[in-house]
């Protein structure tokens, strides 16, 4: 198991998901209220999941890779990502893709995927929608984690 910096962390232990626990970062909300309402457990769910209902030909490809939960991205984060507001980014990819990888990829810290849980329940009117965001936001994380662009990866409607 890999604890990382973030709050919540899941990491390919063989063939399950494994998850440690950490408390979250910053609520930027403006005093709004978000729409889905779910637990941090709840939400934690989902994203296991999410996980979960990946193909498996998918799962047995990602190496050296850590999900993790955070309640709102930092400004750095927001930076990196190209986001001018915190409710503007649901997820983030941190990492060298697999495609870029070559010989000498050792010793390396795992890549991260941040899932950022205030955007996400800000955004979402219902638990379904919430649902489905998730579902979508992890799919498209993990397309990065494959080496796929940005712009292809909208363009696949992700």
């Amino acid at each position: 198991m890999i604890t990382a910096g973030g709050d919540k962390t899941w990491c390919k232990d063989g063939a399950h998901w494994v998850m440690s626990s950490k408390q979250g970062t910053q609520d930027t909300r403006d005093g709004q209220i978000p729409m889905a309402e779910v637990s941090p457990s709840q939400f934690e769910a989902l994203v296991e999941e999410a996980l979960a209902g990946l193909p498996e030909e998918i799962l047995q490809h990602m190496e050296n890779v850590a999900i993790t939960i955070a309640d709102w991205p930092s400004p750095s984060e927001l930076k990196q990502a190209g986001a001018e507001h915190p409710s503007s980014l649901f997820g983030l990819y941190e990492g060298v893709p697999l495609l870029k990888r070559g010989s000498h990829y050792t010793l390396v810290p795992p890549d991260r995927i941040v899932i950022y849980r205030g955007p996400l329940l800000h955004a979402c009117r219902t638990p379904a929608a919430l649902r489905e965001q998730i579902r979508r936001t992890v799919v498209h994380e993990i397309a990065h984690h494959f080496g796929i662009s940005e712009a292809h990866i909208r363009a696949l409607g992700y």
